[in-house]
């Protein structure tokens, strides 16, 4: 067990992948005899490896390279011969089978040992280059004999007479059949490009080969423009990219495909045909795939071509296609820096985040501000809802989108000013802004009834409320010292206590760390202080620090015994911290806001009649209301009267969306830095009332606990935890309960919001 763990540890140092890496893998002189006994059983990993595959397996390894194998057979029996290239020790398989045993089988001149393994016979053959020969006799010469799955070149002879076109059937090469004339050697080359203007540059090389003739070895031309470095090769037949960038395949007749994909070493500029010598096409069809978030960029300098009349295979034909010469140089233009500044959305989010208080889901108000210079609509996806809209004081259709799930608003002109509201049901993960589009400012407030806390914003940039966001380095510094002090005074069980309860407790209880903190050090100063007058003053000292700590924490304890018992109370921001962006205020209910300049008359009207209760007021009001009106000579309340109702057609009915709300209790800011994407998510990690009392009543037991067993161990008291204390070993612990009890049976005056006569 213990030597499965050390070698997963350490088998990323010690593998290395292929002999041309050896070089650049350097394993200190230490571990260096190591290197066997960790690559136990994972011997595969000193072969090369095949990119694009998984590297968890032996398959993703090519440890053996069989070449041409050559058979002279006749009617008794015959010979053959084949070289291999072996990177570790591994098992071949050698021509024949179970009943056509390989005789006088020889490795490198000596006599091998052949052994059955899977139903073939085979041998195992050291790391470096090996030739087998070996041969077969027989009464009557079969009409099949079976072959390595490796090879793919094989050079049959047959009663002296070369065979061009010897028939083979997966690993079964036929020996009873002849044919008749002799096919003549072709070799037919397609080859198509893919260019993805990416950084760095890719480039996917697709090779379509027609063979004729017998199976042989054909080196072709470098396959690569200068600059590209091959990353996996994909074939049918055994194919590999020489050190000079020319293809090796072993070819035999047939129609067959290559896919070679490339990276280069930057984005793509001038790029030029790979030159040398070998088979190659005249002309190569390139297709070009762009980013448009990174640059807008074209091809010149070729001819473009038809995708569907060249050939171009089926995934590439969406994409423009160009026909590159032997001497024509590629070149990728660039247009634009991508749509950053010039084309993109310039909007910004403001929203308000209310989550119901019966958890089924979140009603969002959004403020959308900017300019608009594409796409000249608004959609909401799933899971949104989009409710009601409205720009201005004119409420907006809200019409369904490109799709089912989305539905949205048109916006018909340039700047934006628009108010939405939307729902999204069920739990507190939900996409950042639901909205189908890029906003380059997000910022918002999330609203939580009373007994609610906010733990998380994962996803977003900041949530300067949260609880996890409010721990500095100072706070987890002094939590860990003091949890660290008790672990030593009291034993590792007590001090993990100790974590725990100044944990849940910490930023609830405003700078009592630091009384903590001063009660262990004068409890360390009263134990080792020598006897005398300085312990005398230590005793005093310990005996001020802790009871300016249960003074402390009595009226503590009660606070929170009181909301855990009743969470309804908790409507305030305990932590206060001041938000640093205003929310998105929702509109008010029944007040409809005009463009243009407001008048005393209409802020009279958004008022309640709550604050409208002095008719001395009122009179005022109204007064300076038609002085304002007369200045203006009617002209703005004759605006307000004949509003145009051009934009939809008659009797369309414009959603008013639902009741939004308005309190206000625990309002917890969040955003993000910098631009924000349809994909991006947000997840609130929220404490409901039931889980936040758990909380706060844990915290206050570890903390009890702690303050009785502190009193305990300084005054010398015998140890009972974590049995209760009794009253005559523990007085602190019992006056600290009675406190507790006779707070809580204190009545408080009740707390309730009653709605405006409205």
């Amino acid at each position: 067990m213990l030597k499965r763990m050390f070698s997963s540890a350490a088998i990323l140092l010690f593998a290395i992948p292929g002999r041309m890496l050896a070089a650049e893998v350097a394993v200190p002189p230490d571990l260096q005899p190591w290197q066997g006994w960790v690559l136990q059983g994972e011997e595969f990993r000193h072969c090369p490896f095949i990119n694009g595959s998984g590297a968890a397996s032996g398959g993703a390894f090519q440890c053996i390279w069989p070449e041409r194998l050559v058979i002279d057979l006749d009617a008794r029996g015959g010979r053959f011969s084949q070289r291999w290239e072996v990177f570790t020790e591994s098992w071949i398989t050698l021509p024949g089978d179970l009943e056509h045993w390989p005789r006088e089988v020889a490795l490198d001149g000596a006599r091998a040992v052949v052994v059955a393994r899977e139903g073939n016979p085979r041998i195992r053959l050291a790391a470096g280059s090996h030739v087998v020969t070996g041969g077969f006799r027989w009464a009557r010469r079969p009409e099949s004999l079976g072959v390595p799955p490796q090879a793919g070149i094989i050079a049959l002879t047959l009663d002296g007479q070369a065979i061009a076109q010897a028939e083979r059937t997966g690993n079964v090469l036929w020996l009873g059949r002849r044919r008749g004339p002799v096919e003549q050697q072709q070799l037919d080359l397609q080859v198509y490009r893919l260019l993805s203007d990416q950084i760095p540059a890719m480039l996917t090389t697709v090779i379509r080969l027609q063979a004729a003739g017998e199976a042989r070895e054909e080196l072709l031309a470098p396959v690569l423009p200068t600059g590209f470095v091959p990353v996996s090769l994909a074939s049918a037949l055994p194919a590999r990219v020489e050190p000079d960038g020319r293809l090796r395949v072993q070819v035999r007749a047939g129609t067959w495909q290559i896919q070679i994909a490339a990276r280069g070493s930057g984005i793509a500029q001038d790029l030029h045909r790979p030159a040398g010598d070998g088979p190659w096409v005249n002309d190569e069809i390139w297709s070009f795939t762009a980013a448009d978030r990174l640059r807008v960029a074209g091809i010149e300098g070729v001819e473009s071509i038809d995708p569907g009349q060249a050939n171009v295979p089926e995934e590439w034909r969406s994409f423009p296609s160009y026909r590159v010469g032997r001497d024509a140089e590629v070149k990728v233009v660039e247009r634009s820096r991508g749509l950053a500044t010039t084309d993109d959305n310039q909007l910004t989010l403001l929203r308000a985040l209310w989550l119901d208080f019966t958890h089924h889901g979140f009603t969002a108000v959004d403020s959308i501000s900017g300019s608009m210079r594409q796409g000249w609509r608004l959609d909401m996806t799933e899971p949104y809802r989009l409710l009601s809209a409205r720009s201005g004081e004119d409420n907006l259709l809200i019409t369904r989108g490109a799709n089912d799930r989305a539905t949205g608003i048109e916006v018909r002109s340039p700047q934006v000013q628009l108010q939405a509201v939307s729902r999204v049901e069920g739990g507190s993960s939900m996409p950042a802004t639901g909205w189908q589009g890029r906003f380059s400012n997000v910022q918002g407030t999330l609203h939580l009834p009373p007994g609610h806390r906010l733990v998380a914003a994962v996803g977003a940039d900041s949530a300067p409320g949260a609880w996890i966001e409010q721990w500095r380095l100072l706070d987890m510094f002094l939590v860990l010292v003091a949890s660290l002090a008790v672990a030593r005074l009291l034993g590792w069980q007590v001090g993990l206590l100790a974590l725990v309860g100044l944990a849940l407790t910490h930023h609830d209880s405003s700078g009592m760390i630091w009384l903590w903190v001063n009660l262990l050090v004068a409890v360390v100063l009263a134990r080792e202080a020598p006897e005398g007058r300085l312990r005398f003053l230590a005793s005093i000292y310990r005996a001020v620090a802790a009871a300016i700590l249960v003074i402390a924490l009595v009226p503590f304890i009660a606070s929170q015994a009181r909301l855990a018992i009743y969470p309804q109370l908790d409507s305030g921001n305990y932590y206060g911290v001041p938000a640093p962006f205003p929310a998105a205020a929702p509109p008010e209910a029944g007040v409809i806001q005009p463009t243009g300049v407001a008048t005393e008359a209409d802020k009279m009207e958004a008022q309640s009649p709550a604050q409208m209760n002095m008719p001395a007021e009122r009179e005022m009001a109204k007064g300076r209301a038609e002085e304002k009106l007369a200045s203006f000579g009617g002209a703005y309340l004759s605006k307000r009267l004949t509003r145009p109702t051009e934009r939809y057609a008659p009797g369309t009915l414009l959603q008013a969306g639902p009741g939004i709300p308005e309190w206000q209790f625990i309002a917890q800011p969040y955003a993000w830095s910098g631009p924000v994407d349809a994909g991006q998510k947000v997840r609130f990690v929220i404490a409901t009332p039931f889980w936040l009392s758990l909380w706060r009543l844990a915290g206050i037991v570890l903390l009890a606990a702690l303050l009785v067993l502190l009193v305990r161990f300084a005054y010398g008291w015998p140890q009972r935890w974590p049995q209760l204390p009794r009253f005559g070993a523990a007085p602190a612990g019992w006056v600290l309960a009675l406190a507790v009890l006779a707070s809580l049976a204190a009545p408080h005056p009740a707390r309730a919001a009653l709605p405006d006569a409205a």
